[in-house]
């Protein structure tokens, strides 16, 4: 099966953005999911215009990596943020990436069982549909993906995924689907529940995890619950061969994150190749 095989630069995010460069590629994936945060800070700024994104994509390319999936980091929910939110699109196109990767509004005021008062929840998916229409259009008119990702609320399921999309009403809205967030935030096998949007999924974040809902424990993909064979065999029965980007490693420090993603990416190599 033939993916974009890659790894976001999030768990490298305490150390520089050159660094995490160089694990990912030493662990011998082609391919960069952006976290635009390193441990000096933020490395793309939201200003039209600037010169981050080119020297940014400059970087990448000098590390022998391509960019597949920016981590756009913003919800659009108001004026501001929507232009945020363009902005990012735009600065996916100079990076060289297929995708802007996001995450709808978020339904609990505590926890992942305390829910916002529905008053207040509704108001903010309103505001949310509003704002990602022209976002939407944007991204048709750069050519650019949106992907949102499974993350409770609106997106919480494949289910929920589904009616996402349809309701967005975009060409650029599709799904970036993650077995582990399934798992974690909604108890739900991330096998069955795959195969109700899998037609609509642009990319897979690959994170895996071990136990019941709420158990904060995301082990290297392989280690965990997720059956990341009948994953990628229901991708590729729909015509999957987008980005699959790793979220999570195990390890807290550099070094065994580093041994992380040598580890996952033989695992997911090994995988691939057989499917």
């Amino acid at each position: 099966m033939r993916v974009k095989l890659g790894c976001f630069t999030l768990p490298f995010r305490k150390i520089a953005f050159a660094e995490a460069l160089s694990a990912i590629r030493a662990a011998g994936f082609e391919h960069v999911g952006v976290w635009p945060e390193d441990s000096s800070g933020m490395l793309l700024d939201f200003e039209p215009g600037s010169k981050k994104p080119k020297e940014l994509a400059k970087r990448v390319r000098d590390s022998g990596l391509r960019v597949s999936v920016l981590f756009g980091r913003v919800c659009p929910l108001d004026e501001k943020t929507e232009r945020e939110f363009c902005v990012r699109l735009d600065q996916a196109v100079e990076l060289g990436a297929s995708e802007v990767l996001s995450i709808a509004p978020w339904p609990y005021a505590q926890g992942i069982d305390v829910r916002r008062p529905e008053a207040e929840w509704s108001e903010e998916v309103s505001r949310f549909w509003k704002h990602l229409a022209p976002a939407a259009r944007h991204a048709e008119k750069v050519r650019m993906t949106i992907s949102y990702k499974p993350h409770t609320g609106l997106t919480a399921t494949a289910r929920e995924c589904a009616e996402f999309v349809r309701r967005a009403g975009s060409a650029a809205v599709r799904i970036s689907y993650d077995p582990g967030n399934v798992s974690f935030y909604e108890g739900v096998r991330p096998e069955t529940d795959l195969p109700l949007v899998a037609r609509n999924v642009a990319s897979i974040c690959v994170k895996d995890h071990r136990g019941a809902r709420g158990n904060n424990d995301f082990p290297n993909p392989g280690k965990g619950s997720v059956d990341w064979r009948s994953i990628f065999t229901t991708l590729k029965q729909a015509g999957f061969s987008g980005p699959a980007t790793v979220e999570k490693l195990a390890g807290t420090t550099p070094e065994e994150m580093a041994a992380s993603a040598v580890e996952t990416a033989a695992f997911l190599k090994g995988l691939l190749g057989g499917i």
